[in-house]
């Protein structure tokens, strides 16, 4: 090989190479702004599950709705008494007894 067919293969060597980078660089532009997007779209779809999440959790009794708009398989639950509150049983007085043998 002369030196001029060599230089000829080295300047189209590093043309194909300077082509190559400029497609990576494009490439890479572009990979960023669809990055971009998709971080911005993650936050909006995270934020509406956010949402979401929250109106299910919602009955009549902790929102302003109505009780008939919940559920069918949501019963409400008797409020238990605390222990302290429960009914007690008067003691029998013997004096108030039912009439029967008078």
């Amino acid at each position: 090989m002369d030196d001029g067919t060599r230089s000829d293969d080295l300047r189209a060597g590093i043309a194909d190479l300077r082509d190559l980078i400029l497609g990576l660089r494009k490439d890479l532009v572009a990979s960023r702004e669809d990055t971009a997007l998709l971080r911005e779209l993650l936050a909006v779809q995270a934020a509406r599950i956010q949402e979401l999440e929250t109106r299910q959790g919602q009955n009549s009794r902790n929102s302003s709705k109505p009780p008939s708009s919940d559920p069918p398989w949501s019963k409400r639950r008797k409020r238990r008494r605390p222990p302290s509150e429960k009914k007690r049983k008067r003691p029998v007085d013997p004096t108030l007894r039912a009439s029967g043998s008078a």
